[in-house]
């Protein structure tokens, strides 16, 4: 299979993956079916926790066995998840909804990198992962637009054909995964199991600190920017759009991710210190915005989201370059099972604060924790040096 033909079909998946109806609709859904903020914030955090248990089971099996079967099967929970909530509009019935869509997350995250990765690299051209990683980005928040831009009109038939459209959708891009190649593993990784696969990740972090630091900050940003993601719908509804718009105000915040993940590759030299930077600023944007909450206000939202784009994508690939390959999926889903926890606390957290004060306190807090943790990492900087994240 040509390089090309394997870019297509994993942009491909990118695309079908998320290009889902229900996605600006379903936090305003939950609501409309007499859900509180509390019970929303509950169900957020059953969904992130699912995924931050099976983070790591998941990629341990992703570095022994198929990768695309098991992104497959990441799509047939998807599609389960939908399809329940068409026949069973029930606090319970989310709930396993989003333990479908948490195993799903799970299943993804860490196995579509070490995929990506690894058949780069077999190809001789990991250089090009930013690139390449940035696109697919882009990819999934064109699909995130489009699907945006069509549930504005789709809506008016109903949550029962947003969501089983967008069943269809997980069950076709669970069809691409399988025609997606995956690089041939080495054999003492086959041969070996899934316990000892865990210690060797481990061990291989305990004796590399560079890794360790590449973590941190990679999973430190993405939860930050994912803690807070699941709300904008609800906070943008708070402020005045109507349900109607939430559609086309998603659009415009996945366009500007997409043009974000776009362009990041060509940040890829940009100093610690200067990213440290743009995450001090994205946490100012959410303070203010959290003064002055306001439908004018919302593009600060928009900004931030590309700029929180940009940062992961530049993190992720400092963390892929120094990965070895026989560990890959196990050390990156340790990351994304860090970045689990701090959605489960973040999302709880600001429901919380929500629910008892306002959406404006919860965002006042949540930017200035953003600042802060900005500034340790930029003061930590002229420690570690300048260079290194």
């Amino acid at each position: 299979m040509t390089m090309n033909n394997f870019l297509a079909k994993i942009y491909t998946y990118r695309f079908l993956g998320e290009f889902l109806l229900i996605l600006p609709l379903f936090a305003v859904m939950l609501a409309d079916y007499g859900l509180s903020v509390l019970q929303i914030s509950i169900l957020f955090v059953i969904w992130s926790g699912t995924s931050f248990i099976l983070e790591v089971p998941s990629g341990v099996l992703a570095d022994k066995y198929s990768r695309k079967h098991l992104l497959f099967v990441a799509q047939l929970c998807q599609a389960a998840c939908f399809t329940l909530w068409i026949f069973y509009p029930t606090f319970w019935a989310f709930l396993i909804g989003f333990i479908l869509w948490g195993i799903r997350d799970a299943f993804t995250s860490g196995t579509f990198e070490a995929l990506v990765y690894d058949e780069l690299k077999n190809a001789k051209q990991e250089n090009t992962y930013a690139k390449v990683s940035g696109r697919a980005g882009s990819v999934y928040f064109i699909a995130t637009t489009l699907a945006s831009l069509a549930a504005t009109f789709a809506i008016v038939f109903g949550y029962t054909f947003v969501l089983a459209a967008s069943a269809v959708v997980a069950l076709a891009a669970g069809v691409v995964a399988l025609l997606v190649p995956s690089a041939p593993k080495a054999k003492e990784v086959e041969d070996k199991k899934y316990f000892a696969l865990v210690a060797e990740g481990l061990s291989v972090l305990k004796k590399n600190p560079q890794i360790i630091r590449a973590i941190t900050i990679a999973s430190v940003t993405a939860m930050l920017s994912m803690g807070l993601f699941e709300f904008w719908m609800l906070i943008a509804n708070q402020s005045g759009v109507p349900n109607q718009g939430l559609g086309i105000f998603l659009a415009v915040i996945a366009g500007g991710q997409a043009i974000a993940g776009f362009v990041a590759h060509k940040y890829e030299n940009f100093s610690a210190r200067t990213l440290y930077g743009v995450l001090i600023f994205g946490g100012i944007l959410i303070v203010a915005l959290g003064m002055y909450l306001s439908i004018p206000s919302l593009i600060l939202v928009v900004i931030f989201n590309m700029l929180f784009t940009f940062l992961i994508i530049l993190f992720n690939t400092k963390l892929q370059h120094v990965i070895p390959s026989e560990t890959r999926a196990t050390i990156s889903s340790v990351s994304s099972f860090a970045t689990r926890i701090g959605v489960f606390a973040i999302t709880l957290a600001f429901g919380f604060l929500a629910e008892k004060s306002s959406y404006g306190v919860a965002l006042e807090f949540f930017g200035g924790l953003i600042v802060a943790v900005g500034a340790v990492y930029l003061l930590s900087s002229f420690r570690y040096g300048a260079e290194r994240a």
